[in-house]
């Protein structure tokens, strides 16, 4: 990846981001009990993910 040069805003397959049901407006101690079997640090990065989304 060249310096300056953004990173898509996509996951891999296998983590199946769409499958994680998380409500418009929910707490963020619903998001953290879902992603909480997931790898460390996935639980930021769908926070930022759906904070850019407006979410």
């Amino acid at each position: 990846m060249n310096k300056g040069e953004e990173r898509p805003l996509y996951a891999p397959p296998c983590l199946h981001l769409e499958r994680i049901s998380v409500p418009a407006g929910a707490p963020a101690e619903n998001g953290a009990e879902i992603v909480a079997p997931l790898p460390d640090g996935f639980a930021a990065l769908v926070g930022k993910l759906r904070r850019s989304r407006g979410g």
